[in-house]
């Protein structure tokens, strides 16, 4: 299992890593974690990986979880058993995902920021 962490603050990074890594060895699943400070850095380190989960935490507001998203839908980096999380503000508007060729399977929310889970279609 490939998975990759995508935030640009380093210290959430860090600890977000540190927990996949326990569940993943409770669960006896065998995953490569890659960690990257932005979607831009994310695409040009990964290359032609193929990824299982994909965490995205970018900036609130900047609308970056959209341009990353359309490319990681025209790369090969994920499929459509891939499974994409993207942190947002509560308000983030994600109407286009179906445009782009996503479909959102769960939205989580919270006080001040939302999960939305999303695969292509």
């Amino acid at each position: 299992m490939r998975i990759a962490i995508v935030d640009d603050i380093a210290s959430e990074r860090e600890i977000l890593k540190a927990g996949i890594t326990e569940q993943t060895a409770r669960l006896s699943l065998d995953a490569v974690i890659s960690c990257h400070a932005s979607g831009t850095d994310f695409l040009a380190e990964a290359r032609t990986e193929h990824f299982d989960l994909v965490f995205l935490d970018p900036p609130y507001r900047k609308h970056l979880e959209k341009d990353v998203l359309q490319a990681l839908g025209e790369s090969s980096l994920i499929t459509e058993s891939s499974l994409i999380v993207v942190e947002a503000a509560l308000d983030t508007d994600f109407s286009w995902a179906e445009s782009m060729g996503y479909t959102i399977t769960k939205e989580k929310t919270y006080k001040t920021n939302k999960h939305v889970f999303l695969r292509l279609m």
